[in-house]
């Protein structure tokens, strides 16, 4: 298929065609313009959740406290089945009364943290809803949590009284020792309960930092911030400009093609030509249809 690159350029290339171009795509990008300043716009926000971890370790987890691992942290399923929670209560959500909604829920491991991005009309009405996402994912783990705090207090308690049990006994002993001397059964009880008391001592220092607050705490604000610099994400105005741009210079350009040929084909009249014999014949009157001579 030949394509006229004169006629292309004949088409496009003149005054009026470039005045209509010219005035049409103003038009659209005032229109677009406006449409990007009126339109309501939507803000974003990526906000960090630390994960929930529980320090008290236990061997088997109980229906009180399902995460308890021996690893002495939280499962690492709890990053991933607070996701779930997530897109079931608000990502698979229409907006919420404020017009903001979750749009992202994502794990990021390497920093032991849950990533999600909520968009709405103004910054506040994000903030109040990211608080209301956190406020309803530590309540939902907030009874692991005490489980796992109450579990290690009982143990540490334990070993404290443990401990002290053990002191008071090395104390009689120590004492046997100064009344009658050292008696091979009082200076063997001696090492036994001193060896008790490193081992008891070791687990209590083990579980107490096990149940501080860097070990066992739940879901928590890490960071807040602003997508684009606190900037619309939607309507971007250049990016809506240039589209329309583009849309209409496309129409625009084939609707003057359609009706340049158009117009062409509706004014190209057909016009005989005659050379001198034909039109001389052309004039001769006709006698064909004649029956026979006169």
């Amino acid at each position: 298929m030949n394509v006229n690159i004169k006629g292309l350029t004949s088409i496009y290339f003149n005054i009026k065609t470039m005045a209509l171009l010219f005035v049409l795509l103003t038009a659209s990008a005032a229109t677009a313009y406006y449409y990007c300043e009126h339109a309501t716009h939507l803000y974003a926000k990526a906000a960090r959740f630390k994960v929930a971890e529980l320090g008290f370790s236990r061997s088997t987890p109980s229906p009180g406290n399902p995460f308890l691992q021996a690893s002495g942290k939280s499962s690492p399923s709890t990053a991933l089945e607070a996701i779930g929670y997530l897109e079931f209560e608000y990502l698979a959500r229409s907006r919420s009364s404020s017009g903001v909604r979750l749009v992202e829920a994502k794990e990021q491991k390497s920093m032991d943290t849950i990533q999600v991005v909520a968009e709405g009309p103004s910054m506040d009405a994000i903030d109040q809803f990211l608080a209301l996402v956190l406020r309803d994912l530590q309540g939902k783990y907030q009874p692991s949590i005490d489980s796992a705090m109450n579990q290690g207090l009982l143990e540490v308690n334990f070993l404290n009284r443990e401990i002290e049990s053990l002191e008071t006994l090395k104390a009689q002993v120590e004492r046997g020792i100064k009344n009658v001397g050292p008696a091979p059964a009082l200076v063997s009880q001696m090492m036994e309960i001193n060896q008790g008391l490193v081992k008891l001592k070791q687990d209590y220092f083990g579980k107490s930092a096990m149940i501080s607050p860097d070990k066992v705490h739940n879901f928590r604000l890490d960071t807040v911030k602003a997508s684009m610099d606190g900037a619309p994400v939607w309507p971007k105005t250049r990016q809506v400009v240039s589209f329309t741009l583009l849309v209409t210079l496309f129409i625009a350009s084939y609707l003057i093609f359609i009706f340049d040929a158009f117009r062409k084909k509706k004014a190209k009249v057909p016009v005989p030509f005659f050379n001198e014999e034909g039109l001389r014949r052309e004039l001769e009157p006709v006698t064909w249809f004649r029956s026979g001579p006169s």
